[in-house]
């Protein structure tokens, strides 16, 4: 019985048929008391008009009975038949929860029995393996007790026809001799790898020092493409990389030079950087004169790192460089000294009062100079307003050509220097040789330092001024 679902369409079934009974039976109730009661004699209804309200009233009132009755007791079964489905979900629920709870027990044995198997399954692999290792171990035995027992029975003849003592001592000694030699053979063959190695170095060294070589003939050529007259004509007699230390300005020359290299390595622009390769946990790693450690670089595909020579790069982001020239004429060394002479150079006030006389400052306050280029001028900016010079300084990538000649040649502007490094062709184009000779107050400069350029300012003006003196 508790088991036992609701049917809906059941239950309508049986109300219907019993208010059918209970209709009947009221019709049936009806029809004795009226047959009990006394005829009467009907006449019009406009004369008796009620006449049968009893018999309706009493109808009414029993079908709303039986309706009330019938409703009371279709609740009172409802009530009882949600109750004992109410009562089945509930034993259903307890019943699908300890289903729930034997299925999970189930489900880890499950779990437990498959890692089992499958333990069973590399104990039975592994005794497998150890078995055959095992077979073949035997195997091998055997092998070698047969081979045992023929050496045995080659030696038990042997011992039946034995040579001579004195064949056995000379055999034995031959067999030293050949020891030793083998030994000294071994010797020779080593020596020979290393000698081979050391040659192809030696040849490696030849090559990069001939393609040193190289490289420096075409920088001195560079140089004396525009070097000033007198250093010209000493390169064209002197400079080979025979006599570099005959000549005696010559190493001078060199020393300034890498220090104008260095100049230029100090500099950063933008995101253009300078360092060299280090070794790190025997990987090589690029240094950058910032001290950052980047793992991540690119150089020429026929290229390798060298440890000796300075790069230049372009960071590329992502911890990444693309390495696009070397400096071989400065070294690491070299690079980080000068750092730390400029960073001690930074902390302490500049000075610029010893670059000039006494008067320098009075010749050049109030003079207006145009300088034109694209690298780094700071000290040189610093060091004009220093001396009261109004310095304009011009990139020739962002102002247009007519508007540098035009300040240039102009009025407003008392001296004009054109750094070549950090110049473009089309600027010299257009402002001829002739023409920079014919004017003083333009002056073309090679790599040199700012204080250079103010003393040459400092003379430009300081010669100007002399006639008006006498």
């Amino acid at each position: 019985m508790v088991n036992q679902q609701f049917d809906l369409n059941e239950q309508s079934k049986q109300d219907k048929q019993r208010a059918n009974d209970v209709k009947s039976e009221l019709l049936e109730r009806y029809r004795q008391l009226e047959q009990q009661r006394p005829a009467l004699v009907l006449t019009n209804s406009a004369e008796h008009p009620t006449t049968n309200d009893p018999l309706k009233s009493e109808l009414r009132r029993l079908r709303r009975q039986v309706k009330h009755d019938r409703i009371r007791n279709q609740v009172a079964e409802l009530r009882e038949k949600l109750r004992i489905a109410q009562q089945s979900q509930r034993h259903l629920k307890k019943e699908n929860q300890a289903l729930r709870e034997e299925n999970q027990t189930l489900h880890r044995k499950n779990i437990d029995i498959t890692q089992r198997y499958q333990a069973k399954q590399l104990d039975a692999a592994m005794t497998q393996r150890q078995i055959n290792y095992v077979q073949a171990y035997f195997a091998q035995a055997g092998f070698l007790l047969q081979a045992a027992e023929n050496r045995l029975e080659t030696a038990r003849r042997l011992q039946h026809s034995a040579p001579p003592l004195q064949k056995i001592h000379n055999q034995r000694k031959q067999l030293r001799k050949l020891t030793l030699t083998k030994k000294q053979l071994l010797v020779a063959q080593k020596r020979e790898r290393a000698l081979k190695v050391k040659v192809t170095r030696l040849k490696q060294e030849l090559t990069a020092s001939h393609a040193t070589v190289d490289k420096l003939t075409q920088k001195l050529s560079l140089l004396r493409s525009d070097a000033p007259q007198y250093l010209e004509a000493g390169l064209k007699a002197f400079l080979t990389p025979e006599n570099f230390q005959q000549v005696p300005w010559l190493p001078d020359f060199a020393k300034r030079y890498r220090q104008l290299r260095l100049d230029n390595l100090i500099i950063r622009h933008e995101k253009q950087t300078y360092g060299y390769f280090v070794k790190v946990n025997d990987h090589l790693a690029f240094k950058t004169i910032d001290d950052q450690i980047l793992a991540n670089y690119h150089l020429n595909q026929l290229a390798e790192p060298r440890l000796d020579v300075i790069y230049a790069g372009v960071l590329t982001g992502n911890q990444s460089i693309l390495l696009t020239q070397t400096y071989a004429e400065v070294t690491p060394h070299d690079l980080h000294r000068d750092k730390l002479r400029r960073l001690h150079q930074r902390a302490q006030p500049r000075h610029f009062t010893n670059w000039l006389p006494a008067d320098g400052k009075a010749i050049l306050t109030g003079k207006r100079i145009l300088i034109v280029t694209w690298q780094q001028t700071q000290t040189l900016n610093q060091a004009l307003r220093f001396f009261g010079v109004t310095p304009v300084i011009v990139n020739n990538r962002e102002k247009s050509i007519p508007w540098i000649i035009q300040q240039a040649t102009g009025q407003r502007t008392d001296l004009t220097f054109l750094m070549s490094e950090g110049l473009s062709h089309a600027v010299l184009e257009t402002l001829t040789k002739s023409q920079l000779h014919s004017r003083p107050n333009i002056h073309l400069v090679y790599r040199q330092s700012p204080a250079d350029i103010v003393n040459q300012a400092y003379q430009h003006f300081k010669t100007q001024e002399r006639p008006e003196v006498t």
